[in-house]
């Protein structure tokens, strides 16, 4: 089957948020778009592309993407609705970087972004690029200050307008970032503590002082992450920090972990670092630490294959730690969560320490 553009109904609906079809339309305002688009599809498959996809009894494979209005009129359904005003944004809508810009007036870069147009100050955490560490510990947002490169001064520019927001009128408002240009609405926020600092690697890999912003969401909603979402994002960390050099990965790992991330939304995922991960496998050198036989296969660099696992789980209170994170193959990982034998436990917290002790 031909395909137009990126899908013919998505491109549908990008034309009517970029407003070239109106906001309430019928097939002779697609007809319309597909021939200024010089596509050429069969006058059966225009008339039955805004109906089919406005039903749920045509088919399971077509989603829908539009409601009918009657009298062969349709409109968006919610969720592709572009919000055009800080009014219309809720919680967990998903838009790109220019329909950010365009609502909150503000620049099109950086992670704090101030607007005097619409008197907000608009906080992004970007887990796509490494750059910063910020991490939710449990309701609250540990958010890391501006500044790229060397210390960071708290009165510099946006870090100032967060840290005194508590006695101003500036509304902060969160979006996450885990897929590349997807930015997810949390909502207001607030200063919820005193920034506090922390150190963390910079853009030229020095380790250096960084303001740490203690951030909660003003507004309770019910919106729940997408467990593939967060999947997806630290399978691109867990790529990136293949790349680090042993030096390199020891020192950002054993950065002390007393307390457990997360992903905060309606329930609670639970982060595990990559650095954590792959500094496990690395120990491990591609041997089970249960049964002590190699992976049962080699990836794509060469290395027999392992699984990260935690000796005390994280859902009962086990730290993502070195200490708490040894190598496994994939059958000795699923015995660990299926049959859990206290003594599997104990050998793997003797490996796990004799493993650090050596390192």
């Amino acid at each position: 089957m031909v395909k137009y553009g990126k899908g013919l109904n998505l491109e549908i609906v990008d034309a009517v948020n970029r407003g070239e079809i109106p906001e309430i339309f019928n097939t002779s305002n697609i007809r319309e778009f597909i021939e200024k688009k010089g596509w050429e599809p069969s006058d059966n498959y225009i008339n039955a592309t805004l109906p089919n996809a406005a039903t749920d009894s045509h088919s399971p494979t077509i989603k829908n993407y539009f409601v009918s209005k009657n009298n062969g009129y349709y409109e968006l359904l919610d969720h592709y609705k572009r919000p055009k005003s800080i009014g219309e944004l809720t919680i967990g809508k998903i838009i790109d970087n220019t329909t950010l810009c365009n609502i909150f007036k503000c620049s099109p870069q950086g992670g704090m972004r101030r607007s005097l147009k619409t008197n907000s100050l608009v906080l992004v955490s970007d887990h796509t690029t490494g750059t910063y560490d910020d991490f939710w510990d449990g309701p609250v947002l540990n958010y890391t200050g501006m500044g790229l490169i060397g210390d960071q001064d708290i009165n510099f520019m946006q870090n100032k307008t967060l840290n005194i927001s508590r006695g101003t009128n500036v509304e902060l408002h969160l979006f996450e970032v885990y897929i590349e240009k997807q930015y997810i609405y949390r909502g207001r926020v607030k200063l919820n503590s005193d920034p506090f600092e922390d150190y963390q690697y910079d853009q030229e890999d020095n380790y250096r002082k960084v303001w740490i912003f203690p951030l909660s969401l003003l507004e309770n909603s019910e919106f729940k992450f997408d467990e593939g979402i967060i999947e997806q994002n630290q399978l691109e960390k867990e790529k990136r920090v293949r790349k680090l050099t042993d030096e390199q990965l020891w020192l950002r790992a054993k950065k002390d972990k007393s307390k457990n991330r997360t992903v905060t939304s309606e329930s609670t995922v639970y982060y595990r670092d990559p650095l954590v991960s792959e500094l496990a496998k690395r120990l491990a050198n591609g041997v089970c630490q249960l049964c002590e036989s190699n992976g049962p296969f080699k990836d794509k660099t060469g290395r027999y294959f392992l699984e990260t696992h935690h000796i005390d789980w994280l859902a009962r209170g086990g730290l993502d730690s070195i200490e708490n994170t040894v190598g496994l193959c994939p059958n000795c990982h699923r015995k660990m969560h299926l049959v859990d034998d206290k003594r599997d436990v104990q050998i793997l917290k003797r490996k796990a320490v004799g493993q650090k002790s050596t390192s």
